[in-house]
């Protein structure tokens, strides 16, 4: 197999390939990575190309074949963090800034009415902001992960309450937090980290405050925008249930950013429930079958980039053709 990597080509010898295409013996060994490529290739930043091959020696070839892999793993990590560099710039983390410190000045206090945390960790914190405000009512420990890319000159926490690494991959501090926030970060992960990242999350702790964004709702680099449908089959999944309480006390509150009002859900783990009884009555009054809403602002052209208008298009495009066909068909 060679792959072709921005120019520079790296050969992985595989023993041989089945009629189907399917991999035999040492692909076992790259089963992990595989899907790596196949978002790299997606993005046009590599390409696969498939040679089978007979060996003499097994033994030394599957060595050298190891070698070859690993020398690959490298540069993917390499052009991978050039290309979320490339997204996540100042200019990037400065836009949303002053919304998110608006939107945790509002919440905070609301969550703090559920729970007394003392410890909070923020994964995909960005430059801080929610923790931040955490800090200010009280809380002690609080730690923010988030890709490398971070400018830590930017960071609105210490430097030291700042973890950075790669969000693809599996979170394991063996250490547990009283509240683990993940907001509007998941849909930036490729779909097949979806439940990698999920299981990082319940890991950290019994009570995750959770948004993420939904189709059409725009953004940058969005890879997985989902219905909040999708992400509590995975958190059901964990023994993890929705409580839906904070959405409707800030829906209309312009300070808040809407995309938080739209998507902020509480994933607590079901044992911890009974112990909990403010969180066992808002669980009681949580409908799990309408967590998928809208909120009015994300088809309000005013609140509407060029570029999310027309993405639109062709869907609104399309609805109109139907209500000709239906009003046809009905005439």
């Amino acid at each position: 197999m060679w792959i072709l990597l921005n120019g520079a080509s790296v050969m992985v010898k595989i023993k041989h390939v089945t009629s189907n295409g399917v991999f035999g013996d040492l692909a076992r060994c790259f089963t992990r990575n595989i899907t790596l490529l196949a978002e790299l290739q997606a993005r046009r930043l590599c390409k696969i190309f498939f040679c089978p091959t007979q060996w003499v020696d097994w033994h030394r070839d599957q060595t050298c074949a190891h070698r070859g892999f690993g020398q690959l793993q490298r540069k993917i990590g390499v052009l991978y963090q050039q290309e979320m560099k490339s997204f996540y710039t100042k200019k990037f983390f400065k836009a949303f800034e002053r919304g998110s410190q608006r939107s945790a000045e509002e919440i905070v206090p609301l969550v703090l009415e559920l729970l007394q945390p003392r410890s909070v960790i923020d994964v995909g914190c960005g430059v801080g902001a929610w923790l931040k405000a955490f800090k200010q009512h009280g809380v002690q420990e609080v730690l923010g992960v988030d890709g490398s890319y971070v400018d830590e000159k930017m960071l609105q926490i210490s430097a030291h309450e700042f973890l950075p690494c790669d969000l693809r991959k599996p979170l394991q501090l063996n250490k547990k937090f009283d509240l683990v926030l993940s907001l509007e970060v998941a849909e930036h992960l490729p779909p097949e980290c979806a439940e990698t990242f999920v299981a990082s999350l319940v890991g950290l702790g019994p009570i995750i405050l959770f948004s993420a964004a939904i189709p059409f709702q725009g953004g940058t680099n969005h890879l997985n925008a989902q219905w909040p449908d999708y992400w509590m089959q995975k958190f059901q999944s964990r023994d993890y249930v929705p409580i839906d309480c904070l959405r409707k006390r800030i829906w209309q509150n312009e300070k808040v950013e809407w995309w938080y009002a739209q998507n902020l859900l509480f994933y607590v783990e079901q044992r911890y429930l009974a112990e909990h009884h403010r969180l066992l009555q808002e669980f009681e009054r949580t409908c799990p079958s309408q967590l998928s809403i809208a909120h009015p602002h994300l088809v309000d052209p005013k609140y509407m980039s060029p570029g999310k208008l027309l993405e639109a298009l062709p869907v609104a495009m399309w609805q109109g053709v139907k209500r000709r066909l239906a009003k046809f068909s009905h005439g």
